[in-house]
């Protein structure tokens, strides 16, 4: 699945998809960031908050133009924290 990235401006939320699956546990962050696990705990969405106060469009923009796999690269080398 390609990476699918969707801007709702009535809400701004930002939200990023990054694999296929069912939703099964969802991870609100304290900085208004949700995160959304499948069902072998992986990352399937990520949903952003506030975005364009955050000046995210503009980056969003740049992230829509990347690779994929610069993505895999950032989730694989970016340390987690455990759920609880």
């Amino acid at each position: 699945m390609d990476l699918v990235l969707k801007y709702y401006p009535d809400a701004d939320i930002l939200v990023v998809e990054l694999g296929r699956g069912r939703i099964v546990d969802e991870e609100w962050l304290d900085n208004d960031v949700v995160i959304g696990y499948g069902e072998r705990g992986e990352i399937v969405r990520i949903e952003i908050h506030y975005a364009s106060k955050r000046g995210l469009i503009n980056v969003v923009k740049e992230l829509a133009r990347a690779r994929r796999d610069i993505v895999e690269y950032i989730l694989r080398t970016t340390p987690t924290t455990t759920r609880v």
